[in-house]
């Protein structure tokens, strides 16, 4: 009997599990091909983080990076349209994180700024000569203003809400 290498039926065995398999690979539109691939256009794509849910009711909120913008957005059962509360119009680097609702969820803390190295520097992505700062922050849902709470970051909202 002769014998067969490992290598061959390794090969085989993929190819089968290939020509069989719903992955298999099919032909693409003719559109799909003509559009030029970027790295720039792979970099920009929007990246959801943060996910939290309100203690009380059915509200969601999540952080939203769009081509470097970071924004806040939440989303309200039963349909979860989704919205933005913040307004951050720039790519800034700087990044938002450590969500957490009022327990009311009416208003969203957060911290905008990225935490300090071992010299407890606060990362400076674009140079600012003015130097970057890890703020705790506020935005009330109803209308979408945004405040600063303090320099820091992890932020607890009190039980009652009436204290950060």
């Amino acid at each position: 009997m002769r014998k067969i290498p490992g290598a061959w039926i390794i090969a085989a065995c993929a190819l089968l599990v290939g020509a069989l398999s719903p992955f298999a690979p099919v032909s693409t539109p003719a559109v799909e091909k003509d559009r030029p691939f970027s790295i720039e256009a792979v970099l920009s794509a929007p990246f959801p983080s943060n996910l939290i849910a309100a203690p009380r009711g059915d509200r969601v909120a999540w952080v939203f990076n769009a081509q470097g913008r970071r924004n806040v957005w939440v989303a309200d059962g039963p349909d979860f349209r989704a919205r933005q509360v913040t307004n951050y119009t720039e790519d800034d680097g700087q990044e938002l994180s450590q969500l957490a609702f009022s327990p009311d969820a009416s208003v969203i803390v957060y911290v905008r700024g990225g935490p300090p190295n071992r010299e407890g520097e606060i990362p400076n992505p674009t140079s600012d000569p003015r130097g970057a700062r890890q703020l705790i922050m506020a935005v009330r849902l109803e209308d979408g203003k945004t405040w600063e709470i303090a320099e820091g970051s992890n932020p607890q909202v009190s039980p009652r809400g009436d204290l950060v």
